[in-house]
């Protein structure tokens, strides 16, 4: 395997050639369009050559009290390109684009028994625990 480029300047039509195991579920053009065009949104790519191996979102968050912070909303890649670092490598490409944007923070939600992602933002440092959580959804 090619070592993936991790690129911040997404398009629409990056988003076309996508291997399995990245996102969740398939691409709503839609809902693709409508993230990339919000500045509060911010997507990074592993490409290995026109095919995305891994990417990681994120959500700029304005508070009135505080300066902004960084949600890290998903960090998939893909089965075959598991095992070597990518996720480290683009949550270290969120915070880097972080730099410069008067973002103090930047983080995330995990499933507790999710190990493989625990081993991985393990991994990126430096990195504080907080206490547990408890999420609350509504469906609406």
């Amino acid at each position: 395997m090619i070592a993936p480029i991790i690129t911040p300047w997404v398009s629409l039509a990056q988003l076309d050639s996508v291997a399995e195991g990245v996102f969740d579920e398939a691409i709503r053009q839609d809902e693709a369009r409508a993230f990339l065009k919000d500045p509060s949104h911010i997507m990074m790519l592993a490409m290995e050559d026109e095919l995305v191996v891994g990417m990681a979102s994120g959500v700029v968050i304005r508070h009135p009290d505080k300066l902004r912070e960084l949600w890290i909303n998903e960090v998939g890649v893909a089965d075959r390109a598991r095992g070597n670092g990518l996720a480290q490598r683009l949550m270290r490409g969120l915070f880097d684009w972080s730099v410069g944007r008067d973002i103090r923070t930047a983080w995330l939600l995990m499933d507790p028994d999710n190990e493989a992602a625990a081993r991985s933002y393990a991994k990126v440092e430096p990195a504080a625990r907080s206490a547990p959580a408890l999420m609350l959804e509504w469906s609406l």
